[in-house]
């Protein structure tokens, strides 16, 4: 048996002859393979697939499994972490002050003995 792969079929093709190369487009390499040849799997190529059931016809075709690349962690900006970081600040720092619709924040643990108002429009 003959086991050939062809990009425009999904699966392998189970031959019980030699494709000849006068009526079919014989790929010599993978860059054939991509050309829309028909590429023969070596004994090494198919005992490589039967041990990996899920490579890809390209891992068949190299022999080796694709590394599986992790994405890199997010590591938010200084704009993503503000109103986080202003969440946890406010509330246990600062007291919000409404002074007939003119809000003031008034620190409440630093300096309590000094009043420290900040108007805002």
């Amino acid at each position: 048996m003959y086991i050939y792969i062809h990009n425009s079929i999904a699966n392998y093709v189970e031959l019980a002859k030699k494709l000849d190369a006068e009526s079919n487009l014989i790929a010599p390499d993978w860059a054939g393979y991509q050309s829309g040849g028909w590429l023969l799997l070596s004994a090494e190529q198919l005992a490589f697939k039967e041990a990996n059931p899920a490579a890809s016809k390209q891992e068949v075709f190299n022999m080796a499994m694709n590394p599986i690349v992790e994405p890199e962690p997010h590591v938010p900006t200084a704009e993503e972490k503000l109103p986080g970081l202003m969440s946890m600040i406010i509330p246990k720092y600062i007291n919000t002050i409404d002074m007939d619709n003119n809000t003031a924040l008034y620190y409440k643990e630093f300096h309590p003995q000094w009043s420290v108002f900040i108007g805002l429009p």
